[in-house]
């Protein structure tokens, strides 16, 4: 597997080997002038002087841009409008099916005790009560935090 030795390239050889162009003098006048721009904004709309550029290229291009804004920003606010009502809603919900299952659970725990079930009783009333000042108690511990 092995091949004839490779004899290494002369010193000249090497000046033509995978050498790259020197850089100019600064006194070549081949030199170019290289200067670059950047210009860029943050946020949803450009200033004031990119809109009138967008004018000279698109006919109302600016009026068409802050049409466009306007648009989605009143759509955007009709979504988190709606999506507070959906939340509202939801919260609500949460807290009438939740005082609805209280209610069942207190009315089985009397009938339990109607009917000696002291056991039951005790167990389904006590759970009962014990989640509702668990919930009393973590909602006024979290209100405090703010």
């Amino acid at each position: 597997m092995s091949g004839p030795p490779s004899n290494p390239p002369s010193s000249r050889d090497q000046s033509t080997i995978g050498d790259t162009p020197r850089r100019p003098d600064a006194t070549d006048e081949r030199t170019p002038d290289i200067s670059i721009r950047h210009e860029a904004w943050v946020g949803p709309l450009p200033p004031p002087q990119f809109l009138k550029q967008f004018d000279d290229v698109v006919e109302n291009g600016a009026e068409r841009i802050m049409r466009q804004w306007e648009s989605e920003s009143d759509h955007r606010r009709a979504m988190e409008r709606e999506e507070m009502r959906i939340f509202a809603r939801a919260d609500l919900l949460g807290r009438v099916l939740s005082f609805a299952f209280v209610l069942v659970s207190l009315a089985v725990t009397v009938f339990a005790i109607v009917y000696r079930q002291p056991w039951v009783a005790a167990i389904l009333g006590g759970t009962t009560i014990g989640s509702i000042v668990w919930a009393f108690m973590r909602t006024h511990r979290d209100a405090g935090k703010d």
